[in-house]
């Protein structure tokens, strides 16, 4: 026989409405954090450059390259690996010949043989802060 006296133990209406709502708001914010991070400064300068690629390529198969080339976390590791240049991860057009006319930070570096990029990177000529990956770094 059950016992008629057994309190039934519930959590108030008040803090389930309260524990749903911070979980709502949790779960915004780590969307939030997850968007911020994924949405880059350096993807909007790379997303650019693929536009302008395409727009510039002169055959099918150039404008099929320049649609695949997605999103790239590119970095130039000089001097032992104590230097770390990420500027082309904005800076795209450095090497390459069709955006000799382009305006920063899209250009073609001017060609200063013998000066490859993969040797000495950016930074040993230019200065600034080889690590960041946005304008205000």
């Amino acid at each position: 026989m059950a016992n008629s006296n057994h309190n039934d133990s519930q959590v108030p209406l008040g803090w389930v409405v309260a524990f749903a709502a911070l979980s709502v708001c949790a779960a915004l914010f780590f969307l939030l954090s997850v968007w911020k991070d994924y949405d880059r400064e350096w993807r909007g300068y790379q997303r650019t450059f693929r536009e302008m690629l395409f727009a510039r390529a002169g055959s099918e198969e150039e404008r099929k390259a320049a649609l695949a080339s997605g999103d790239q976390f590119e970095q130039i590791i000089v001097a032992g690996g104590e230097r770390v240049d990420r500027c082309v991860m904005c800076h795209r057009g450095v090497e390459h010949p069709a955006f000799k006319d382009a305006d920063q930070p899209f250009a073609r570096h001017p060609t200063i043989p013998p000066h490859p990029f993969e040797k000495f990177g950016c930074t040993v000529c230019h200065q600034g802060q080889g690590r960041a990956t946005s304008v205000q770094d």
